[in-house]
């Protein structure tokens, strides 16, 4: 639904919709602050409404629709995970705020995966 992203690496943890580094309550996790990394890592480029990724690591490069890049945008340190879920219902007129918050969440988790964000408290 949020875009195009192989599977993230592989969490130990029983849930995939949290960090990798620690197990977090939910209230907590809605209250971090994903940053994305920058170059040398991560180059990204903007066409039209869509985000184009290149991981360096891996050497591959990912699109991510326009619901997924404005997840990517508003990862800059100072939105939280809740006011990402608000623009994204506002923005995208999307009715059902818990499915929309799964959807954040997961996408941050698998960006996380990546290595290409961090979350800050």
């Amino acid at each position: 639904m949020l875009g195009f992203l192989p599977e993230a690496k592989e969490c130990s943890h029983e849930t995939t919709n949290y960090p990798c580094d620690e197990t977090f309550s939910e209230l907590q996790v809605i209250a971090m602050r994903p940053r994305r990394k920058g170059e040398p890592e991560v180059f990204t480029h903007t066409i039209k409404e869509e985000v184009y990724v290149f991981d360096s690591e891996s050497g591959l490069f990912f699109r991510l629709n326009s619901t997924a890049s404005t997840i990517w945008n508003l990862c800059d340190g100072t939105n939280t995970i809740e006011h990402i879920v608000k623009v994204l219902t506002t923005e995208f007129e999307i009715d059902n705020t818990v499915e929309a918050k799964e959807d954040v969440l997961s996408l941050v988790h698998e960006m996380q995966g990546h290595g290409w964000l961090t979350l800050e408290e």
